[in-house]
């Protein structure tokens, strides 16, 4: 598990909040927040976490 959580959280912890805030005084929902910005900009850390578990295993 800290195989996966460890890049997520790096990636996730690095991503910045202002993008957030930006989307959501522009109207959209925390679902269409979550899917358009924090998602495919935390799917790096994801990818490596799989990849470390994959080899893991």
């Amino acid at each position: 598990m800290p195989l996966m959580i460890l890049p997520m959280a790096t990636v996730m912890s690095g991503i910045d909040q202002k993008l957030l805030r930006a989307v959501r005084a522009n109207g959209a929902s925390p679902l269409a927040a979550f899917l358009t910005v924090f998602l495919p900009l935390s799917l790096p850390g994801v990818i490596a976490g799989v990849l470390l578990v994959f080899i893991y295993c």
